[in-house]
């Protein structure tokens, strides 16, 4: 029996009576699902007209229905089948034959694997029983582009008979001659040609751009001494072809201001600075050209020399040796190189007489200068050095102010040995130098101490006597490393009672409120030490004695912590930082 409006069928040997199965046979397209339903023999039928067998096939129906719709949204599709499938000839056998899906996808199969013939029949047999078919007009548009490679005039004339296409325009009136050129003559817009038009009524290279400098300058063309000086104030890279030698060329002549002039100058590399030197030897006593050279030695971005001792020490060579040949013009400038370099070393427990020397023969307006050499040398006193000049902008490196600290405390090094101090004598005032001099001896308890205090006034040497000490060995290190066990070396003279404290900054609270790093001038009042210790000590008021402190108390982990020193109405502190950020 087949359901109204359907092309399902439902059958039944029995039907209507209890326990009797329906079979419904369905087809959706190219499948057949047959689906069986049972009557309830729990609930007999009573009478034909209470359960009649239009009902049954109903409810069928509906159930058959419901089944299809699970099966549409289930099911794969035919089209991804056939495009999946390793043997698509065996896949086309589940087609019915007559069907427009049959002949459709036959014909693309002989269409995708080449087979003429067999397209040229199904196409024809499609024809007749379809004749208005879109898919098979669909299969023609393909096939005239396919074989365009094979019959591309067939291919075309297809494509214009079923675009409808007609090429049937006519020129109207008489064709004109033809005045212009159906090409680009190269000589009008050859580079040669832009240049000679954008240099055609002007003086300068103001009708050029910045981009434009580099192939100009490519072409080996000489400039103008005004267009040389256009391009070089306007220029900002130092890679533009033959620049050191228009540097070198406006620097010779009489329109220049000297080296400095434009910012190219100040551009250029070491190897141009180097090349320019090379040729004008004067350059060396430019202060432009010599801070510019200077600035360029400079540690990178991604070094600290404050950080890092080999980085500051390798710069502080690379900055020596070029200052140091310098004319006396530059002596503030070398008196300023070669102080930093005696700094460091001090700081590294490194102390070079000849380099320290070098420095004492600098002529400097300090007070412990002796007179005679200022006087019988008055050519090299012509330019003295000044230690409170700033070149800070171009080595970064802190000015000098007041050497007196250092130089004292490199005497008091070398001289601790010394018979006497006669090398220095020309250079330094000899009282001052004197009392350096029975200073290291008697603070070291160094041979007789009653001759060296000769050396000294009564109230000299009672103001020496009765001097405290509390200072840091500047070989002290400030950073640690988080696992490195703090040590530190202190300098201690007429101290008999020291106490030691330890305090622990709070980091976050300090930068939260003042903003800055933390420095030895932190206020620890009403800070409560995490360490304190008190040492007793017997030494002569007038030895000095280097002791060493451990602090195994301040903790292996990152943090800042101050250490002060107390004796002697003295105070001396010193900041330990561990790890960093």
């Amino acid at each position: 029996m087949r359901i109204p409006g359907s092309a399902n069928r439902v059958f039944s040997k029995n039907a209507g009576l209890p326990g009797s199965p329906l079979m419904v046979t369905l087809h959706r397209g190219r499948r057949r699902v047959v689906f069986h339903v049972w009557l309830d023999p729990i609930e007999p039928m009573k009478t034909a007209t209470q359960f009649t067998l239009r009902t049954l096939l109903a409810l069928a129906a509906s159930a058959a229905a419901f089944v299809c719709a699970a099966m549409a949204q289930q099911e794969i599709g035919y089209i991804e089948e056939f495009a999946l499938s390793p043997n698509r000839a065996e896949i086309l056998k589940q087609l019915i034959p007559g069907t427009e899906e049959y002949y459709y996808f036959h014909a693309l199969h002989y269409q995708n694997t080449r087979q003429a013939k067999p397209l040229a029949d199904t196409l024809a047999q499609w024809q007749k029983r379809f004749p208005k078919s879109g898919q098979r007009k669909q299969i023609l548009h393909r096939e005239a582009l396919l074989n365009y490679g094979n019959d591309p005039k067939g291919s075309l004339e297809y494509i214009r008979r079923e675009m409808n296409l007609n090429f049937n325009h006519q020129q109207e009136g008489k064709a004109r001659a033809q005045d212009f050129s159906s090409k680009l003559n190269q000589a009008e817009v050859a580079w040669a040609k832009f240049l000679e038009d954008a240099l055609r009524g002007t003086r300068t290279l103001n009708k050029l751009t910045d981009e434009a400098f580099f192939p100009l300058l490519g072409t080996g063309r000489e400039l103008t001494g005004l267009q040389r000086r256009d391009l070089l104030q306007r220029a900002q890279l130092p890679d533009l072809p033959g620049i050191v030698d228009l540097i070198l060329a406006d620097l010779n002549a009489k329109e220049s201001r000297g080296f400095g002039e434009f910012n190219i100058h100040r551009a250029l590399t070491i190897a141009q600075l180097d090349e320019l030197r090379d040729n004008k030897k004067d350059l060396l006593r430019s202060q432009g050209y010599v801070q510019t050279y200077l600035s360029k030695l400079r540690p990178g971005a991604d070094s600290d020399p404050a950080a890092d001792p080999a980085v500051r020490e390798a710069y502080l060579v690379r900055a020596w040796a070029f200052v140091k040949g310098l004319e006396p013009a530059f002596n503030s400038l070398k008196a300023h190189v070669l102080y930093q370099r005696l700094v460091y070393d001090h700081s590294q427990g490194k102390h070079d007489a000849a380099r320290f020397m070098e420095y004492i023969k600098l002529p400097r307006n300090v007070s412990y200068i002796r007179p005679e050499w200022r006087k019988d040398h008055k050519e090299a006193w012509r330019m003295p050095a000044d230690l409170r000049k700033n070149f800070h902008d171009v080595t970064g490196l802190a000015p000098i102010g007041a050497d007196e600290t250092l130089v004292r405390d490199y005497l008091l090094h070398f001289l601790k040995d010394a018979k006497n101090y006669e090398s220095y004598a020309p250079f330094i005032a000899e009282n001052w130098l004197k009392a350096v001099f029975a200073e290291t001896k008697i603070v070291n308890g160094v041979g007789d101490p009653e001759r060296w205090a000769s050396l000294l006034s009564p109230s000299a040497f009672q103001a020496l006597k009765d001097r405290v000490d509390i200072k840091f060995d500047p070989t002290s290190p400030e950073l640690f490393d988080v696992t490195d066990t703090v040590k530190l070396r202190v300098h201690i003279k007429n101290v008999q009672t020291l106490v030691v404290k330890v305090f622990e900054v709070n980091t976050m609270n300090y930068y939260l409120e003042k903003g800055t790093e933390v420095s030895t001038d932190i206020d620890l009042d009403g800070l409560v030490t995490n360490f304190e210790k008190t040492v007793e000590y017997k030494d002569a008021p007038q030895r000095r004695s280097a002791q060493d402190f451990e602090f195994p108390e301040i903790e292996k982990r990152r943090g800042v912590w101050v250490v002060e020193f107390i004796g002697g109405g003295k105070s001396s502190r010193a900041l330990i930082r561990k790890g960093k950020l």
